[in-house]
């Protein structure tokens, strides 16, 4: 499908504005909402004056009907938008328009209504809208009769606006794959586009260098991620062995559903790819750790961190969420009997570095010991040029 902005772009001429934005586009480039609008300003409705407004995708719909499936909304608003700050007190006017719409394209009666806007010391009701569900996709509207009530000038800041708002689903071929591809330097997973994908279900499964169950049997235990993109960064903090991928389209049955596009439609899971993480990058070799994971929809996900001692006592925690570029880390430190005696704030950290954080909080250039909090006269403070110290500092 070519894209809406190739199709149609922004124009302004005649009098009248036209825009199209798209309100739910997949990064993956699958239009599922468009959102076409239509601006007439106030000076140009005028009574016996017609404007239309079509969906530019609707020709790909008549060409293929059958891979299609699209739900339409109509809207005509009539706003007043305060560009010219003219709602001064004292002022008072109304201005209403009587218009008939006829709907292009779908089996529907014209309608006639209208529309009102008012501005007054009591009334300040500056939009009027009127919805027509279903709608087409080609929308006209005839412009009958204008009334204006004022006295005093009627602000220019006024205008009619003509909406097509269209979910789009597209046919998804049931055999269809995507092709995986893995860029070992940087950990990215990407693919190519599959026609009528809405998102993709991405699996992977890490098997242990020192086991022997059948890699055939990988995915029986995988994870899997449902995201609406054409790219993935998987975290893969995993000791030596091999980690496997694969992923799959997923799309709406369009036909037979009786215009309830909820039910999901899958394509084929593609040859599953393999990556080696061998001893010597395997994740912290020689460290306790607690690791956890939580995903959320769209493949969000949040990673937690716990390093330990060999007394199983937690000394550093790492928290990431996908959604930003930080790691929160907070630390404790113990004296001899094994108590917590020091805890730091979390703080968040530039970057994303779930390894053990060696010189984070410092005094002196040193690290702190058990020692330290046995002396009744340590007192001196930690280091402001890292870690939490340096973060409530000034510096």
């Amino acid at each position: 499908m070519k894209n809406l902005f190739d199709i149609l772009k922004n124009t302004a001429r005649h009098g009248m504005l036209l825009t199209i934005a798209v309100c739910g586009l997949f990064l993956f480039g699958q239009a599922k909402n468009t959102k076409v609008n239509k601006v007439v300003p106030r000076d140009s409705i005028t009574v016996g004056s017609n404007w239309q407004l079509s969906d530019p995708l609707h020709a790909a719909e008549i060409i293929t009907p059958a891979n299609f499936a699209a739900h339409r909304v109509n809207q005509v608003r009539l706003v007043y938008s305060r560009d010219s700050l003219s709602d001064v007190d004292g002022a008072k006017w109304e201005f209403t328009v009587h218009y008939t719409i006829t709907f292009i394209g779908q089996n529907i009666a014209p309608q006639q209504d209208s529309l009102k806007i008012v501005h007054s010391n009591s009334r300040h009701e500056y939009a009027a809208a009127r919805v027509y569900k279903p709608g087409a996709p080609t929308m006209r509207v005839h412009i009958n009769q204008v009334t204006v009530a004022n006295t005093t000038p009627l602000p220019d800041d006024i205008h009619l606006e003509l909406t097509v708002l269209t979910e789009r689903y597209e046919f998804l071929d049931p055999g269809a794959t995507a092709q995986l591809n893995f860029q070992a330097s940087s950990g990215l997973l990407t693919w190519a586009d599959v026609p009528g994908a809405e998102e993709y279900d991405l699996e992977w499964s890490w098997i242990d260098a020192a086991s022997t169950f059948d890699p055939n049997r990988a995915f029986e235990r995988a994870i899997r991620v449902n995201i609406n993109a054409l790219q993935y960064l998987p975290n893969l903090t995993y000791r030596a062995g091999t980690v496997y991928f694969r992923i799959r389209p997923v799309g709406r049955f369009i036909s037979g559903v009786s215009g309830d596009y909820s039910y999901q439609k899958y394509g084929t899971w593609s040859p599953p790819i393999a990556h080696q993480i061998n001893a010597a990058a395997r994740f912290e070799p020689g460290r306790n750790l607690v690791y956890s994971t939580t995903f959320t929809e769209g493949g969000k996900f949040k990673k937690i961190i716990t390093y330990a001692d060999g007394a199983g006592k937690s000394r550093q925690s790492l928290t990431h969420l996908s959604t930003d570029s930080t790691t929160i880390i907070a630390q404790t430190e113990y004296d001899h009997e094994g108590r917590g005696v020091l805890s730091t704030i979390p703080i968040p950290v530039r970057g994303i570095d779930l390894h053990y954080q060696h010189s984070l909080n410092i005094f002196g250039g040193n690290f702190y010991a058990p020692a330290d909090f046995d002396d009744v006269n340590f007192t001196q403070a930690m280091a402001d040029t890292s870690g939490a110290a340096k973060y409530f500092s000034g510096n």
